[in-house]
């Protein structure tokens, strides 16, 4: 009778890691501008290794390869690098992973899973008030009561935009990076809806608004006089 919420649980993970790997891509930079860009250098910097995170890298570092890519990815170690390659002109703009993401991603799909677990439940009591006398119902209480306990976290990206080397290409990053982050926000937040209309879980506009954006993105713009 219980199984149901842990085969969900894993239907769940799968999904959004899908999302992850299918649309957190740079693939047409230039579609909107007139100016076509071609490998141009951007810095990636990674600083978590939890699978989200190396989903996400694995699927920008595969675009890059094709052979009219539009970007060209910059393996970066630290943060704290990125003054000097945009100053040297070795890269235009930087897109950061913060420490972190994997696990937001995970705390917001847990959220997600205790309250489908919570109405599961509650639903269960309604036809059958005896079973919530059961361990089996006590334990996946607990489990619900855990999962939604914490409010869940964004997962963080950093976007840079070097302005002094080429302001059409800062101009064209400037808008692009941020439509990348807003696309993928959009999905994640889209499957996370699928999932709980197939589930017939009904969330407040408050619990929703806490999965909506998935992902909290900061645009960094680096002006020559940083430099």
């Amino acid at each position: 009778m219980f199984n149901v919420f842990k085969r969900k649980s894993i239907w769940i993970s799968m999904l959004v890691a899908a999302v992850l790997i299918g649309l957190f891509a740079f693939a047409q930079v230039g579609a909107r501008s007139t100016v076509k860009v071609r490998h141009l250098p951007l810095a990636l910097v990674v600083n978590d290794n939890g699978k989200d995170a190396k989903n996400v890298v694995k699927k920008l570092r595969k675009e890059s390869h094709q052979k009219n890519a539009e970007i060209k990815w910059v393996n970066v170690t630290h943060t704290s690098e990125l003054t000097k390659g945009f100053a040297s002109g070795k890269y235009y703009g930087a897109v950061v992973i913060h420490s972190g993401f994997t696990q937001a991603i995970n705390q917001q799909t847990d959220y997600l899973k205790g309250k489908i677990i919570t109405q599961k439940l509650a639903a269960l009591v309604v036809k059958t008030p005896m079973v919530a006398e059961t361990a089996p119902f006590q334990q996946q209480r607990a489990l619900a009561n855990s999962l939604t306990k914490k409010t869940p976290e964004q997962a963080k990206i950093s976007l840079y935009v070097s302005q002094g080397s080429n302001m059409t290409v800062a101009n064209i990053l400037t808008t692009a990076l941020p439509k990348m982050t807003d696309h993928l926000n959009q999905k994640i937040s889209n499957e996370y809806i699928t999932v709980a209309n197939k589930s017939g879980l009904t969330l407040s506009p408050q619990d929703w608004s806490k999965l909506q954006t998935p992902i909290h993105t900061t645009l960094i713009k680096r002006n020559p006089e940083e430099f």
